[in-house]
């Protein structure tokens, strides 16, 4: 029997240079499935930081967009073009009531009203034919959130408890990918490259060589998202990063400058907090806000250098010689380097991809369901404020048993104690952290006696 094409030694020749890109999933323009269903949840589109006393063009979701603040403070998100002879709203000029266009003085509100034509004759009825295309906005965290779907339609804005930690310092900043956005979000579900992308045997650890252990993972889905703990034996404790995924573009991870599982921790929270946000098909920017507190990473200044935000988010920084990044390459130069838009006809996964499988069938019944009629899961679908989250780190103190398979304890023990994150969630605030405290803490003394 003839080898397969990918098989043959030295068979280049015959390998087909074709292959076929998932348009279901990586198009996210008007009136695409993906950007139909992307445009069913608020996105951060900007840094509030960014917006000045000039306009702001942005691209978000294949649509040319203008973001101003008003005077008052009031935000404005229109489409780029003037109704008029299309003039780019870019150069236009912000007043107290909205953003007027350079070219013939035509003003528009925040909500994309007409309202003025300064040039027309007074009978004109311009104004109340017309609206300019807008967004509703919110500003929260340092970062501008827009919705971009059916007004009527509109879903609560979802706060995280994550985003309510006393004492928590954040720090915005975007990430910029010239890629699709399917192969930036879908890198968290991929925490097995941990052990050789972050922690090469010929090299320093990007994190902690204790990165290079390979982890035990275990996967919890739920309506609108998928838990997973990555957990690694380290002498006699077992440390246990959770991970949230909640769809379609939103994560959370454990700790990044002080964790290496060497000392006991209970129900510590998330480093950073993001939005996978594509501008279009082949460019994305990654929002993210990084967190510092007692039960995240510490706060120390030199962390919110621009270079140890891009290390929290993806290992390295981005702008370094070709020669560093071949030598020590990080989530940036992997990601990129798939490609403008990953062709999947010509992957061949493997087991260490069943929670980059899991995320795309998610995502994928997610769009075909809104296509079908069935409005996705929002976040705020259960009803608690703010809602829960587990983004972040324990590190239990069970010892290894001669008695049984290691392995098989730490998949054990990762179980149980997804299932007391989970069983807290109709808690918030220091009720359901004492809780999960408490849990967590009866959980390591009974394994310490049994």
């Amino acid at each position: 029997m003839d080898r397969p094409a990918a098989a043959r030694p030295f068979g280049g020749y015959h390998v087909d240079p074709g292959g076929e890109a998932d348009h279901e999933l990586t198009q996210v323009g008007p009136r695409t499935p993906a950007g139909e269903y992307f445009r069913r949840f608020w996105h951060p589109v900007a840094l509030a930081s960014d917006l000045t006393t000039r306009p702001l063009r942005i691209r978000i979701l294949g649509e040319d967009l203008v973001l101003f603040r008003r005077p008052d403070g009031e935000i404005g998100l229109l489409h780029l073009h003037c109704l008029h002879r299309r003039a780019s709203l870019e150069w236009g000029r912000i007043e107290d009531q909205g953003l007027r266009c350079c070219y013939h003085g035509w003003l528009y509100g925040i909500d994309g009203r007409l309202l003025e034509t300064p040039l027309e004759p007074p009978t004109s009825k311009l104004r109340e034919r017309l609206c300019l295309g807008a967004y509703p906005t919110k500003e929260r965290w340092g970062l501008i959130f827009a919705y971009m779907g059916p007004p009527d339609e509109m879903p609560e804005f979802p706060v995280y408890d994550s985003l309510c930690i006393e004492g928590d310092v954040l720090a915005p900043y975007p990430h910029k990918y010239p890629c699709n956005w399917l192969q930036v979000a879908e890198n968290s579900m991929d925490h097995d490259h941990v052990v050789y992308l972050h922690t090469p045997k010929d090299g320093d650890p990007q994190f902690y060589a204790s990165w290079g252990i390979a982890p035990t993972i275990v996967y919890q889905r739920f309506d609108y998202g998928i838990h997973y703990t990555y957990s690694r034996r380290v002498a006699d404790k077992i440390w246990m990063g959770m991970e949230d995924i909640y769809l379609p573009n939103f994560t959370q991870a454990g700790c990044v400058f002080t964790m290496d599982g060497g000392k006991p921790k209970y129900f510590g929270r998330n480093a950073f907090t993001r939005w996978v946000v594509p501008l279009d098909d082949t460019n994305t920017t990654v929002f993210m806000l990084a967190h510092f507190n007692d039960r995240a990473d510490p706060f120390r200044a030199e962390y919110l250098e621009e270079a140890n935000l891009q290390k929290l988010e993806s290992g390295t920084t981005q702008d370094r010689p070709y020669e560093e990044r071949q030598r020590d390459p990080g989530d940036f130069e992997t990601i990129v380097g798939l490609g403008p838009v990953n062709l999947h006809s010509r992957e061949h996964l493997s087991a260490t991809d069943r929670g980059v499988s899991m995320f795309r069938r998610m995502v994928r019944k997610a769009v075909r369901a809104l296509a079908d009629g069935t409005p996705p899961v929002q976040h705020t679908a259960a009803g608690v404020r703010p809602i829960p989250t587990n983004g972040g780190d324990n590190v239990l103190d069970i010892p290894a048993r001669a008695s049984c398979d290691d392995r098989e304890l730490v998949i054990e023990v990762s179980q149980r104690v997804l299932d007391i994150y989970r069983d807290s969630e109709s808690l918030t605030g220091e009720a359901r952290d004492s809780l999960v405290i408490e849990r967590l803490k009866a959980l390591e003394a009974e394994y310490a006696i049994s």
